[in-house]
């Protein structure tokens, strides 16, 4: 149903589709890569800012070590910043999308960042309480007052022991600046109690020498006693500030591992996420670039099938036609432009074929008019000239005729003046009279025979008339090639109906001559009948010569006149025998060019 409808669409539509269908494929293959890469962007974003979380939180471990190896406070600030930059970037991957677990995961890194930075601060504090400690242990003033005491008495030589003991006080008080630096380098209580052991020394060393010194002396000593003692008593402060510290130390190393973990996991995880990510966008676009491919391809043959296969039985017709062939046929229900193209050329055959038919019986029918034409061309020639030659004789006859008439005349007159001798010729007039109903027999015979010629001449202009009708229906029908036989036509039937007019007026004036013979004729057979009473009857035969006189000068000019039309039929027919060879030489010419046409058409099959 579908192929049907697809085949149906326009050429334009069907490209319209498949072109489409692309563009929306390569549009989801886009899509998918946009959301992908946005998805893969946002993974490394995360993995760069928990990358950020670890060199950054790194750094800050880095440092606080550093502070407690050296105990400067640049580094804890250095640490605070650095731990700040870890708070920021955590509440930002906080802000962004995130799974439950992972979700729950920042909040862990939240909650231990907050158990760190308490832990860190208890350090900071117990470090900075020990450094407080520590710097109790300085006996500058102590060791300088002994120093003095010492050195006066090394000025009495008989106090040199005393001077000697004092010197060893200082060197005691000197050893507790060395065992104050061993316990911060040990942290240990067999270093705390070394110290305490070698203040205790020092103080022992102190009472030792009192009775030894003045009493204004002793007061000063008794004053560093009560010092050294004081600062022995806060030794165990140091000791429980770096038990505390190391215990907040040790939860801090645990928040910090804790949060390097979660990190690390979330780290992990987005970085497999972001493989995944990037696995499934090859997939996908790969999957949906080899769909584009199939399916352009699957298009790309069914469009160029739909479109080839039609066009190729097209063009094979084409070709058939090209051959002559037209018996071939193209059917199609398509409904596009190609189905369209189809039927044109289907129907043009059909066209052509038909045209091909009705050539062939139009060359048919104009080549056996052609042949029928010619043939009576031949004939209506020969006829002609037969009329021509008829005419000839006529035209002679009627030269006698007329030079009979004209001697009649003649005799007439000079029988008009030779009236009053007519009784003495009688037997010469009867011979005469004899002689001139033999003449007018004759005279009779040859109207007839005019009469009958003019009779013939009728009929030949009557034929002549229909031939040049059929003429000029042959020469219609031959169409832009029969116009110059048409117009031969044309003038063949004027001269015909011409010739047929002047046969009538020829044939008018024979019956009249006839008449007038005839009634000669009478009149002589009356004369010859009564001729023995002509002498006594000369004036009427007088005046019926005058009247015969009369008659024959009529006779005369009548005769005259039949001349001159039988002189004008002769030219006629003349230019009728032209005419109708050249009718014939355009009936063969007409049947030269139906027989080409036919030649030329013979090539085509129809059937």
């Amino acid at each position: 149903m579908f192929m049907k409808y697809f085949e149906n669409l326009k050429v334009g539509k069907k490209l319209a589709f498949g072109f489409g269908l692309i563009l929306l494929l390569s549009i989801a293959v886009t899509l998918c890569g946009i959301k992908n890469l946005n998805d893969i962007s946002i993974r490394a974003d995360k993995i760069s800012q928990l990358k950020v979380i670890t060199d950054q939180f790194a750094m800050a471990k880095a440092e606080r070590l550093e502070y407690v190896k050296t105990h400067d406070e640049k580094y804890i600030a250095m640490n605070e910043m650095n731990l700040q930059q870890v708070d920021k970037k955590i509440e930002s991957l906080r802000s962004l999308q995130w799974d439950t677990k992972h979700l729950e995961m920042l909040n862990d890194m939240s909650e231990v960042m907050k158990t760190y930075r308490d832990k860190r601060a208890q350090t900071v504090r117990e470090t900075q309480q020990r450094d407080l400690v520590v710097s109790r242990f300085v006996l500058t003033r102590e060791e300088s007052t002994i120093k003095s005491l010492a050195q006066s008495y090394a000025q009495d030589p008989t106090r040199a022991a005393t001077a000697t003991a004092l010197a060893d006080i200082v060197r005691h008080i000197d050893g507790v600046a060395t065992r104050v630096k061993l316990l911060q380098f040990e942290n240990t209580d067999e270093s705390l109690n070394a110290l305490t052991g070698f203040m205790i020394e020092s103080i022992q060393q102190m009472n030792a020498v009192k009775s030894q010194l003045n009493p204004a002396d002793v007061s000063a000593l008794e004053d560093v006693e009560r010092s050294v003692s004081a600062k022995k008593e806060s030794a165990s402060d140091y000791l429980r500030s770096y038990i505390a510290e190391q215990e907040a130390t040790q939860l801090l190393a645990k928040a910090g591992g804790k949060l390097t973990t979660l990190s690390d996991n979330i780290f992990e995880s987005e970085l497999s996420a972001a493989h995944d990510d990037i696995r499934k966008a090859v997939i996908w676009m790969a999957s949906l670039l080899g769909a584009a491919v199939l399916l352009s391809i699957g298009i790309a043959l069914i469009i160029s099938r739909q479109i080839v296969k039609p066009l190729a039985d097209t063009l094979e017709v084409a070709r058939q036609i090209a051959r002559g062939d037209l018996r071939a046929h193209l059917n199609t229900t398509r409904r596009d432009e190609l189905g369209e193209l189809m039927q044109a050329v289907d129907e043009m055959n059909t066209d052509l074929r038909r045209i091909i038919g009705d050539i062939r019986a139009g060359v048919t029918q104009v080549s056996h008019a052609s042949a029928e034409i010619a043939a009576g061309n031949n004939d209506l020639s020969a006829r002609t000239e037969e009329q021509a030659a008829a005419l000839e004789e006529t035209a002679a006859s009627m030269e006698q005729l007329t030079a009979t008439v004209k001697q009649n005349v003649d005799n007439i007159h000079h029988t008009s003046q030779l009236a009053g001798s007519t009784s003495e010729t009688a037997n010469k007039g009867g011979q005469l009279v004899s002689h001139v109903v033999k003449t007018m027999n004759e005279i009779t015979a040859s109207s007839a025979k005019i009469a009958d010629i003019t009779t013939v001449i009728n009929s030949i202009a009557f034929q002549t008339n229909i031939l040049a009708l059929n003429a000029a229906v042959e020469a219609a029908r031959a169409g832009e090639q029969g116009r110059g036989f048409a117009v031969v036509a044309s003038e063949v039937r004027s001269l015909a109906q011409r010739s047929a007019q002047a046969a009538k007026e020829i044939e008018g004036l024979i019956g009249e001559s006839v008449e007038r013979i005839n009634a000669g004729s009478e009149l002589v057979e009356q004369a010859g009948t009564t001729m023995h009473d002509i002498v006594t009857k000369v004036a009427n035969v007088t005046e019926i010569l005058n009247e015969i006189t009369q008659a024959s000068d009529e006779q005369n000019r009548g005769i005259s006149q039949v001349g001159q039309a039988i002189v004008e039929m002769d030219s006629v027919t003349q230019q009728n025998a032209a005419l109708v060879e050249e009718s014939s030489a355009a009936a063969n010419a007409l049947r030269d060019q139906a027989q080409n046409l036919a030649s030329s058409v013979s090539r085509f099959i129809t059937e």
